[in-house]
Formats: C-alpha cells, sequence, structure tokens
C-alpha cells in the first residue's frame, strides 16, 4: 500500500443533498450529508446519513439506523475533531461542498475544517487528462461525477439514479413530513423518496471514494502542504 492509498483509506469522505443553487445564485443549507468511511481493507466501507432538518425526525426513523439527526454546526464540529485527532482528511467530490460550509460554518470552524478538506475533483480531472490525453472537460459543460466513475470502472454496475432528482426529492420529503409526524403513516410513496434519496447519495459518495482509490493508486494525489503530514508508508 503507497502512501497515498493509506491516506484516503483514512478518510472520511462526504456528500450533500439538497435543493442545490436557486436562480437567484443563494445556496440554501443543505437536508443532509452522507458519509463513507472506507473499511481497512478491500473497496467496501460504512456509509451513515446524517438529517440537519428537525422536520425530518420521522423519516429518520424509517431508515433502520441508516440515518441519524444533528445540528449543522454540531456535526461538523465533531468531524473536525475526528479529523484532528486522527489526522483525516475530509474529501468531497467538487467545490460545492466547501462553498455550502463556507456560507454556514462559523468562521473560525470553517478554517479549522478547511486544513483537512480536499476537492477531489481536479485531481481525477487531471489524472484523466494524462491517461486520455484529452481535455475532458473541454466543449459546453464539464464532466459529471457519474461520467469519470464509468470512465474508470466500466465493469462495475452503475450507481442508483434518482428521479425526480435529488432536489425535488428533498422538497417532497419535506411535504410528507410536514403531512404526518410518524414514519408509519408516510405512504408506500412517501417512504421510497427517502430510500431512494439515501440510495442516490450512497452511490455518490462511494463514487466518489471509489475515484480516490484509483487516484491514489496512481500516486497523483496532490494534498497541500499541511496535509502532507498525514501521508504514512502502507505495510
Amino acid at each position: 500500500m503507497n502512501k497515498y492509498q493509506s491516506l484516503i483509506r483514512n478518510s472520511i469522505f462526504i456528500d450533500f443533498e439538497g435543493e442545490g443553487k436557486r436562480r437567484d445564485g443563494t445556496i440554501p443549507l443543505p437536508h443532509m450529508v452522507g458519509v463513507f468511511r472506507p473499511n481497512d481493507k478491500g473497496k467496501s466501507g460504512n456509509y451513515q446519513a446524517t438529517f440537519f432538518r428537525e422536520q425530518w425526525h420521522p423519516a429518520a426513523n424509517g431508515t433502520g439506523g441508516k440515518a441519524t439527526e444533528d445540528e449543522f454546526e454540531d456535526f461538523f464540529k465533531s468531524l473536525i475533531l475526528e479529523c484532528k485527532q486522527n489526522s483525516k482528511l475530509c474529501i468531497f467530490w467538487s467545490s460545492h461542498e466547501l462553498k455550502v460550509l463556507e456560507l454556514y460554518l462559523p468562521r473560525k470552524l470553517f478554517d479549522e475544517l478547511s486544513k483537512y478538506s480536499f476537492n477531489l475533483l481536479p485531481d481525477v480531472r487531471r489524472y484523466a487528462n494524462l491517461r486520455r490525453n484529452r481535455l475532458l472537460d473541454s466543449g459546453e459543460r464539464a464532466r459529471k461525477l457519474d461520467e469519470y466513475f464509468q470512465l474508470y470502472y466500466r465493469k462495475r454496475s452503475p450507481f442508483p439514479s434518482i428521479k425526480p432528482g435529488p432536489a425535488e426529492t428533498c422538497r417532497r420529503i419535506d411535504r410528507a413530513c410536514h403531512s404526518n409526524k410518524r414514519w408509519k403513516n408516510f405512504s408506500d410513496r412517501q417512504k421510497s423518496y427517502v430510500k431512494d434519496l439515501l440510495a442516490y447519495n450512497e452511490g455518490d459518495v462511494r463514487c466518489t471514494w471509489l475515484l480516490a482509490l484509483k487516484v491514489a493508486n496512481a500516486k497523483k494525489l496532490r494534498p497541500s502542504e499541511h496535509q502532507k503530514s498525514f501521508l504514512i508508508e502502507g505495510s
């Protein structure tokens, strides 16, 4: 195991779900975050979701322990402590997560978390360009997470998509929780919104982990100067 593999295997992978960026440019607080912690070996790991909206309590009750509830700031206080005590990185797919954190965390907490935060997209894009000898993001739009994943994991089954989309699914869960204070009162369709959102989020965060593993295998990660102190040689 090289030092980059050790680094990302000791990392925490996160992915937000919510309404996303609005037409007026504002970004609302996410409804939830998914967290993936890799196992010591192999490509598996543990997934856990945290809901940030108090009204989602009945939805959390219906997940069989897969989702917990917490305040946004409190959740990231705990995450910062875990990163600090165990020299872990907090890895996410793109700059969106960092923008959300900067918007909704107190400045002191954001600055502390930034020391451990790692945006994976630039390194994946750079590695893809080196391998394919072309700019994958040239043209009309940037490539999406699932497109990069399919580029490097052609033999793996694609992770689940979601209809009508994660933002609208969050809004529908909002309405379901407003109408029903208990999970048992959710209709089958309303229950499917919660299950589908978690499956979609887990797929995204696992995609991020597997792409990080691919780049780490090639020793193409570029941590910050502070984060380089986390690098240790694997056995």
